[in-house]
């Protein structure tokens, strides 16, 4: 009876050996796994690494074709919008041009036409002044020499009235007045008493004005101290 229990004892234990063998053949086989696939990956690597080390000029040529295909992307990039900014420049350009002659033609005109008002007004003056150029004077006919009088009188408030109309301003300085050279010229210099040094004793003709634009200085005589005045301011 003892027998027979201790053979049995031996064989559970033979087979609970054989299990654990098997289960450590189990876990070994797949803890080989991982480490051939870690080993396969290396070797791969390892094969590429001596590929580029054997082949340098076939990686770089790939490396430069890339980036040459980059650079012509962009050189056609920078190649459309330059030739969008040389129409907007060219349209710009024409538009200026345009607008240049539009103004020159229109600056021609305003020299050739600024005039015309002022000239149309003076016609009626010029065929008054025609009037009385044909008008004969004669000593003893107070009665032409009246109607001549009041032509003439007639036509200079024609003119007086043009000249106001466009802004034309007489210049006519009065006697005793400070000699101005912006608007006088002095013609000659005389000797008076009634008139201080430097100012105006008289006036040859008369200056114009258009707005402050001097068209023509007064043409004056100027004063100066009598040799009287001077030899007692010297004494």
């Amino acid at each position: 009876m003892n027998e027979q229990k201790t053979g049995q004892s031996e064989e559970d234990a033979d087979s609970e050996t054989s299990a654990k063998a098997s289960i450590n053949v189990r876990q070994a086989t797949e803890l080989e796994k991982p480490v051939a696939d870690i080993l396969n990956v290396k070797q791969k690597s390892d094969q590429d690494a001596v590929a580029d080390e054997q082949n340098p000029g076939e990686k770089l040529t790939d490396e430069l074709e890339n980036s040459i295909e980059g650079m012509q992307h962009k050189i056609a990039v920078l190649s459309e919008a330059l030739e969008a900014e040389k129409d907007k420049s060219l349209r710009a350009q024409a538009e200026v041009e345009n607008i240049r002659r539009r103004a020159a033609k229109e600056q021609a005109n305003i020299r050739k036409f600024a005039i015309e008002g002022f000239a149309s007004e003076l016609l009626s003056v010029k065929d008054s002044l025609d009037l009385a150029e044909q008008v004969e004077l004669s000593a003893d006919n107070e009665a032409v020499i009246s109607k001549m009088q009041e032509g003439l009188s007639l036509t200079l408030k024609q003119l007086e009235q043009i000249f106001e109309k466009f802004s034309v301003r007489i210049i006519a300085p009065e006697k005793g007045d400070r000699l101005n050279p912006d608007l006088h010229q002095a013609m000659t210099i005389a000797p008076s008493d009634e008139v201080d040094p430097n100012c105006v004793l008289d006036v040859i003709q008369k200056g114009y004005q258009l707005h402050d634009r001097l068209l023509r200085p007064a043409m004056v005589v100027i004063a100066r101290k009598t040799e009287e005045k001077s030899n007692e301011s010297g004494g």
